[in-house]
């Protein structure tokens, strides 16, 4: 038997709309180079449904739909350029982003006779526990240098990229943290080498 709210299984499930756009551009600059750019957009919104014994929708009915709720708005743009010297490849760019995402933790009270059995977005909440906001922006800046040696047997790459990483959470609702953290590195080097030793083999 069931001799508690756990000892029993509810309805779950989760639901997503998802839409991509984005446009970009290749182009052909002198000597062999290449310049490259392309802005995009995502926008997201997701809903998790759980049938909760936890909060009643009344007296009668010991149940309630307790959903966990997002949308994400987020578009940016990133671009690059490269440029052969010899045996040397300099390639440089960008990418910079601005994201806003919101969160929502709700409660939908049930009717007996209507129950919760179609995955559809909810709206209009009879109780709304937390909201919270986050507004992000992230900019990257790169540069590399390829060399390649022994007829192209032998590439190593050396480089580097500088990051900065905003974030402002804002409490719309409830006692969920807010605040703002930043995160910044001018100076993140890299390095990396490839070799062939043989045809298809490296």
């Amino acid at each position: 038997g069931v001799n508690s709210l756990d000892g029993a299984y509810y309805l779950g499930r989760g639901l997503r709309d998802d839409n991509l756009y984005a446009i970009n551009t290749d182009i052909a600059i002198v000597d062999g180079g290449s310049f490259r750019a392309q802005y995009y957009r995502h926008t997201n919104e997701g809903q998790g449904h759980w049938v909760t014994p936890y909060t009643p929708s009344s007296p009668t009915l010991p149940l309630s739909l307790r959903t966990t709720e997002y949308t994400i708005d987020r578009g940016g743009i990133t671009a690059g350029v490269e440029l052969p010297f010899g045996i040397h490849t300099i390639s440089f760019g960008l990418w910079h982003e601005d994201s806003d995402h919101n969160l929502q933790r709700n409660f939908y009270f049930l009717n007996a006779d209507s129950p919760p059995n179609r995955g559809f977005f909810y709206r209009n909440p009879d109780v709304r526990v937390f909201e919270q906001d986050f507004d992000s922006r992230t900019r990257m800046f790169y540069l590399n240098d390829r060399i390649a040696l022994m007829d192209d047997r032998l590439t190593i790459d050396v480089g580097f990229k500088s990051l900065n990483a905003e974030i402002d959470a804002i409490s719309r609702r409830g006692t969920r943290a807010q605040g703002s953290i930043e995160a910044s590195d001018n100076f993140l080097p890299q390095a990396g080498v490839r070799f062939e030793v043989a045809e298809g083999f490296e």
